[in-house]
């Protein structure tokens, strides 16, 4: 692992935040599933619709945040 080379608060920091980032991109990968309701004109969703929902949502800052990124 990471913590046999690298030592001190910047390396566990950076250990840290990928973490949470794998967290993050795990749960995005999750999200990709039909939500149960339907649009309001009663078309059935697709799992994008969950997808994008996720990934704009705010319990996933980082995800949100590149996305936002590479859109500029």
């Amino acid at each position: 692992m990471l913590t046999e080379y690298f030592a001190g608060p910047v390396a566990q920091n950076v250990l840290d935040q990928s973490a949470k980032t794998s967290a993050e991109m795990s749960n995005l990968a999750a999200a990709r599933h039909p939500p149960d309701y339907k649009a309001a004109t009663g078309q059935p969703l697709t799992h994008y619709h969950s997808f994008f929902s996720e990934l704009l949502s705010w319990r996933n800052p980082r995800m949100s945040l590149e996305i936002l990124g590479y859109g500029w």
